[in-house]
C-alpha cells in the first residue's frame, strides 16, 4: 500500500514535533533556572528528565491521534 509509508511519516512527524517543543522548553527553563551545582547543562537533564515522564506518551498518543485524523480525511 504506497499510503502506508506517507502515513507512517506523518505519525512520526506529529510526534517529534511534540517531542520537540518540550526539549525546547527544556532549554528555555534552563536558561531561566540554571542549577546552582551543574549550571546550564544539568538543569536542561532534569527538566528534560521530568518532562520525559509525561511528553513522551504524550508524544505517541498525538501521533496516533494525528494518523486517525489523517485516515479520516
Amino acid at each position: 500500500n504506497p499510503l502506508a509509508g506517507v502515513f507512517i511519516t506523518v505519525r512520526l512527524a506529529a510526534a517529534l514535533g511534540s517531542l520537540a517543543t518540550y526539549a525546547t522548553t527544556s532549554v528555555q527553563l534552563a536558561l531561566a533556572y540554571p542549577d546552582l551545582s551543574s549550571g546550564i547543562l544539568g538543569a536542561i537533564a532534569k527538566f528534560g528528565g521530568i518532562f520525559a515522564i509525561t511528553q513522551i506518551p504524550i508524544s505517541i498518543a498525538e501521533g496516533l491521534l494525528t494518523l486517525v485524523v489523517m485516515n479520516a480525511l
